[in-house]
C-alpha cells in the first residue's frame, strides 16, 4: 500500500498527518512525502519522522504545485494500491487496513468512503458550507463499473473529486496512464474523472474515514488566483478531450454533460475576478495548445455576454422593496414605498445591494423581496445599518432600517431560456420526472418561446409534450435557478412541433400565466433550487402549489480540496 502526501509549508499540521498514518492498523504500507519546495519547518518535520519511521521516504523536488508533487510519488510507488493524502487532514486508523481488506475481496480497481469536515469555531462561522460538503448518504454499493458509479453520484448530487476519498490499484493508473495535471491548481477533478472511466469494478463503504480540515489560506478559503482558473481551464480541457477521444458509456454521457458543465462554470466564476483576467491575457499564462487558447477565449466571450446582461438588468432595476421578516407575514406599512435600492455594484459573482427598507422595530427582518417591475426574488440580507435621514421622513422607523444585501441577478432576466415540463391533470401525487412525457432529444420535454406581462400576469407560450392521454392543467417553467407553477390557459395547435416529433399531439402549444411576485399576504411563487430540485422524485410528496416555495438547493462544488501551489487542502 502506497500512500503519497504532498507537502509545502503546513508545518503547524504535518505532524498530526503523518501520525494520522504512521497510526494506521495496516502496517505493510510506504509513506512517500513529496516535500515541493517548503520554506518553513516542514523539512525538519519530515527528517524527524523519517529517521523513526523506516516507512517513511522522504522525496525533495522544487515547488511545482500538487499535480505535480503527486506525480513525483506515483513514478516511484511500488504497492499494489494507491492513497493520496494531504498534509493537514486525518484518517482513522482502521482504514487502510479495512478498505485494502474490501478492495482484495472483490477484486477492485479503486473504493470510495465516505468524509467528513473540522475546524475552528471562526472558520465553521465564516464558511459554514464547507463543513456539510461531504454530507449525504454513502454506500455500501454493490460492485459496479466506474462509469455506472460516476452516473449514480452525479445523479444524486454526491459526486466528489477529492483522491482523498478513495483508494485505487496502481496497475489500472499504469495500464490507463493515469496522471494528475501539473499546471494550476483543483488537479483532483481530472484524475478521478480518468479513475472512474477507466476503473470497471468499484464499490463503495459508508464510513466517514477521512477528515478534511477547514483553515485559512487553503485551495478553497483563498481568493481566485491565476492558478485556481488555469486549473479549471486545464481540467475541462481534459475532460473533453478525453469525452472526445473514447466516448463513454450511454449511462455515463449525462453525467460527463453535466460535469463539464460544472468545470466551466468554476472557471468562470474565476475568470470574474478582475486581477485573474489581467494576469490570463499576459503572453504564455496559460502555456500552449490549440483547443486551450480557443476555450480561454469562448470563457472570455460568455463571461463578457453574462457581465452586459447583468448591466442591462440592472440598469433596469426599481428599487421596489417589500419585507419579508423573519416570521412568515410581511410586515404591513401605510406608506406607498416601503423601502428602495439607493446603490448597485458587483462584487466578484454576485451583485450588492445597499438601501433602506421600514419594518416595525420588533421585528428582525431577514431578507428582502427585491422587485424590477418584471422579476421579483428573495435576497438575503448581509447587514442592517443605522439610516436617521430616512427616519426623518418616517419617524416610526427603525434606526436601523439601512440594509446591505446580495442579490444573485441570473434569475432577473425574462431573456434568458425557459424549460417547460407538464403536469398531468390526475397528477396529484405525481412528480414533474412521472408525468409520461414523450422523450424528446436532450431530455428536453418542450420550449418556452417567450414570457411576457400580459394584464397584470406574466404569460408564457410555448409547446410541451405529453401523453394524448394526459392532458396538462399546469406546466412547470425553469429559467436559471427559478423554477414557477403555469397555469394552461389554452391548448394551440403546433403542427410545426408535431412535423418534428410525430408523436406529440397537434394541440400541443399552450399558453399558460404565472406570478413571481405576490401579494403582500401570501408568499412567492418562486423556487431558488440546484438544476434538479423541481424534477426531484418524491414517492407521494405533493407538487409544488402556487403560494408556496420549495426549500434552497445547494450548489455542488467540484473544485477539488487540494493545497495550491502554495499548498493547503
Amino acid at each position: 500500500m502506497s500512500v503519497i502526501m504532498p507537502v509545502f509549508n503546513a508545518a503547524p499540521y504535518l505532524p498530526a498527518a503523518l501520525e494520522s498514518i504512521r497510526g494506521q492498523s495496516l502496517q505493510d504500507i510506504e509513506l512517500l512525502c513529496v516535500d515541493d519546495g517548503s520554506t518553513d519547518a516542514c523539512p525538519d518535520i519530515l527528517a524527524r519522522f523519517q529517521a523513526e519511521d523506516p516507512r517513511i521516504r522522504v522525496i525533495r523536488q522544487a515547488n511545482g504545485g500538487p499535480g505535480a508533487a503527486r506525480n513525483a510519488g506515483l513514478s516511484v510507488a511500488r504497492g499494489r494500491y494507491v492513497y493520496c493524502f494531504d498534509s493537514d487532514d486525518l484518517l482513522a486508523p482502521e482504514a487502510l487496513a479495512q478498505a485494502v481488506a474490501e478492495a482484495d475481496e472483490h477484486q477492485l480497481d479503486a473504493l470510495w468512503f465516505g468524509a467528513s469536515s473540522f475546524g475552528d469555531a471562526e472558520m465553521r462561522a465564516q464558511r459554514p458550507q464547507m463543513f456539510t460538503y461531504f454530507d449525504g448518504e454513502h454506500g455500501p454499493t454493490e460492485t459496479m463499473t466506474g462509469e455506472g458509479f460516476l452516473a449514480r453520484k452525479v445523479a444524486q448530487g454526491q459526486y466528489r473529486c477529492s483522491p482523498c476519498i478513495y483508494l485505487v490499484r496502481r496497475e489500472l493508473l499504469e495500464t490507463a496512464a493515469i496522471r494528475y495535471p501539473e499546471a494550476g491548481l483543483h488537479e483532483d477533478n481530472l484524475f478521478t474523472f480518468e479513475v472512474c472511466l477507466a476503473a470497471q469494478r468499484v464499490r463503495e463503504l459508508p464510513h466517514k474515514w477521512f477528515r478534511r480540515r477547514v483553515r485559512p489560506g487553503s485551495i478553497m478559503t483563498s481568493r481566485s488566483t491565476l492558478s485556481n482558473y488555469l486549473g479549471c481551464l486545464v481540467g475541462y480541457e481534459g475532460m473533453l478531450s478525453r469525452f472526445l477521444r473514447r466516448p463513454p458509456s450511454p449511462e455515463a454521457v449525462d453525467a460527463v454533460h453535466e460535469l463539464l458543465e460544472l468545470m466551466k462554470s468554476q472557471a468562470l466564476l474565476h475568470l470574474k475576478d478582475p486581477g485573474v483576467r489581467s494576469a490570463a491575457q499576459k503572453p504564455g499564462a496559460l502555456g500552449t495548445g490549440v483547443m486551450r487558447d480557443y476555450l480561454h477565449v469562448s470563457f472570455c466571450r460568455q463571461l463578457d455576454h453574462e457581465l452586459a446582461t447583468c448591466t442591462e438588468v440592472l440598469s433596469g432595476l426599481a428599487g421596489v422593496l417589500r419585507l419579508l421578516p423573519s416570521g412568515s407575514v410581511p410586515t404591513s406599512v401605510t406608506w406607498p414605498a416601503v423601502g428602495q435600492v439607493d446603490d448597485l455594484w458587483i462584487e466578484r459573482d454576485v451583485v450588492m445591494l445597499r438601501g433602506w427598507a421600514l419594518a416595525w422595530n420588533q421585528q428582525a427582518v431577514s431578507a428582502l423581496l427585491v422587485s424590477d417591475g418584471v422579476t421579483a426574488l428573495t435576497v438575503p440580507l448581509v447587514n442592517a445599518v443605522a439610516r436617521p435621514d430616512v427616519l426623518d421622513h418616517y419617524p416610526d422607523g427603525d434606526l436601523g432600517c439601512g440594509f446591505v444585501a446580495s442579490l444573485d441577478v441570473a434569475a432577473l432576466s425574462l431573456e434568458r431560456p425557459w424549460s417547460v415540463r407538464g403536469i398531468p391533470a390526475c397528477g396529484g401525487h405525481t412528480s414533474p420526472l412521472a408525468m409520461g412525457a414523450t422523450e424528446v432529444p436532450n431530455r428536453m420535454t418542450g420550449h418556452v418561446d417567450q414570457v411576457r406581462v400580459r394584464d397584470g400576469r406574466y404569460q408564457a407560450e410555448g409547446w410541451v409534450l405529453l401523453d394524448r392521454c394526459q392532458p396538462a392543467e399546469r406546466l412547470w417553467l425553469r429559467s436559471g435557478s427559478l423554477v414557477v407553477e403555469a397555469h394552461m390557459l389554452q391548448r394551440v395547435e403546433r403542427p410545426d412541433v408535431q412535423a418534428c416529433h410525430p408523436l406529440a399531439a397537434l394541440d400541443c402549444g399552450f399558453v399558460a400565466v404565472f406570478d413571481l411576485a405576490a401579494p403582500p399576504d401570501s408568499a412567492m411563487v418562486l423556487h431558488a433550487a440546484q438544476p434538479r430540485a423541481a424534477e426531484a422524485s418524491a414517492e407521494g410528496a405533493q407538487p409544488m402549489s402556487p403560494g408556496c416555495s420549495a426549500a434552497p438547493g445547494s450548489s455542488q462544488n467540484l473544485q477539488g480540496d487540494r493545497l495550491p501551489t502554495a499548498h493547503g487542502a
